[in-house]
């Protein structure tokens, strides 16, 4: 049994808003996405909230992994899945949040000296728990 705010922030399911990693990305639950360092121009990405049926490969997994089994795995409570924005460039998933990177991206922000940061949206203060 979980004790939440209500309501919960979290990421509109339409969500589709483009960024190109210079500056950071306020997200409209309140959160924001940012990468530290010095971004290289050119940069496009597609940022979304989970619909459902996205795979990711991680560095060592070999195979792409479902994000619902990650979700799942790392024991994260369902209310907080969809606070979870998805980073997309092009048609390839490169990250979820910042606590998973698709293993190039990955090698790629290490090469330029970058890192992913999700600032998720603060919880509200008081509100009715269910």
């Amino acid at each position: 049994m979980w004790a939440v705010p209500d309501p919960l922030p979290r990421l509109p399911p339409a969500l589709e808003l483009a960024w190109s990693g210079q500056g950071p990305l306020p997200l409209p639950d309140g959160g924001e996405l940012a990468l530290l360092g010095e971004v290289p121009t050119g940069w496009s990405f597609r940022v979304r909230a989970r619909r459902g049926g996205e795979r990711i490969r991680l560095a060592g997994a070999g195979r792409r992994r479902s994000v619902k089994e990650l979700l799942r795995a790392a024991g994260l409570p369902p209310w907080s899945r969809d606070r979870l924005p998805l980073l997309w460039r092009g048609e390839r998933l490169c990250a979820v949040g910042d606590r998973w990177l698709d293993a190039d991206f990955a090698a790629e922000l290490a090469a330029h000296g970058l890192a992913l940061r999700h600032r998720p949206a603060p919880l509200p203060a008081r509100g009715a728990l269910r």
